[in-house]
């Protein structure tokens, strides 16, 4: 197994008790720090940052739930376990805390449509927080200025998991060994939205003038082989790095799991 950079150092547990110091846990294989996990996705302390550098003027993370008699542990240069997700089953009716990142006075929050909670933001931060019992739904934050709603994110429950759904970052690129194509994999719904829970094993074949350099997930602990033609999603994602041949010609990937709607796509290499 390879350990990548000081494992561990920007994770979060959960522990019966508070604790200022903790070691490594098995099976964390990276430092989880930093505002990216490791197939290029944001992470939630990068949407907090948008925020902070003015590039949103309003984010939203969820805190994943707390087991009863848990509390939990952030290490050094860690950050919570949040998530810009609204799709918590088994958790009707419990409360989740939900943070607000916004630069306005005032915040309004609504779930389905109903307002749930309102609060001022001091000066000096950028951070409202609520407990919202937990119904599916639409959870929605707006910023509120001297008495008029205006930048908003939502959150939308997402249904079970149908369909795959693959996004190259390029679907044209050189008939050359050292240019790739990164590929995510993505795990939606019937009305096409990412399934942010779903933990599917997928898997890869690929076909023309081309081969699979690689696959990923963001996880921090699934210490699957990077060369296996096939990977278990994470919060609903994987990855796949395509690499050409050195002839031009036609590349398809094709993505399969059980219960799932499979997924092709063709990447031309010139």
């Amino acid at each position: 197994m390879t350990i990548w950079g000081e494992a561990s150092i920007g994770h979060s547990h959960l522990d019966s008790v508070k604790k200022m110091r903790f070691l490594l846990e098995w099976p964390w294989y990276n430092a989880f720090c930093g505002d990216l996990d490791l197939t290029g996705n944001k992470k939630s302390q990068s949407y907090y940052r948008d925020v902070v550098w003015h590039n949103s003027p309003i984010e939203m993370m969820v805190h994943a739930p707390i087991p009863d008699g848990m509390l939990e542990n952030v290490s050094m240069w860690g950050w919570p376990d949040e998530q810009p997700s609204w799709t918590w089953p088994g958790m009707e009716g419990k409360p989740l805390q939900v943070r607000v990142f916004s630069r306005a006075s005032l915040v309004r929050l609504l779930l389905n449509g109903k307002i749930i909670g309102e609060q001022k933001i001091d000066s000096g931060s950028i951070t409202a927080v609520f407990n919202v019992p937990y119904q599916p739904g639409t959870l929605k934050a707006v910023n509120v200025e001297k008495g008029k709603e205006a930048n908003a994110i939502e959150f939308k429950t997402a249904g079970s998991p149908k369909h795959i759904r693959l996004v190259a970052d390029r679907t044209n690129i050189h008939a050359d060994r050292n240019d790739l194509s990164y590929v995510m994999v993505e795990v939606t719904d019937d009305k096409g939205q990412l399934v942010p829970n779903a933990e599917i094993p997928v898997q890869f074949s690929i076909s023309g003038t081309g081969e699979i350099a690689g696959v990923g997930n963001g996880s921090p602990t699934d210490l699957a082989g990077f060369q296996h033609p096939q990977r278990k999603t994470w919060r609903g994602r994987c990855l796949v790095i395509v690499r050409p041949t050195n002839k031009p010609g036609s590349i398809t990937l094709k993505a399969t799991a059980e219960g799932l709607t499979s997924s092709s796509l063709t990447i031309e290499s010139h």
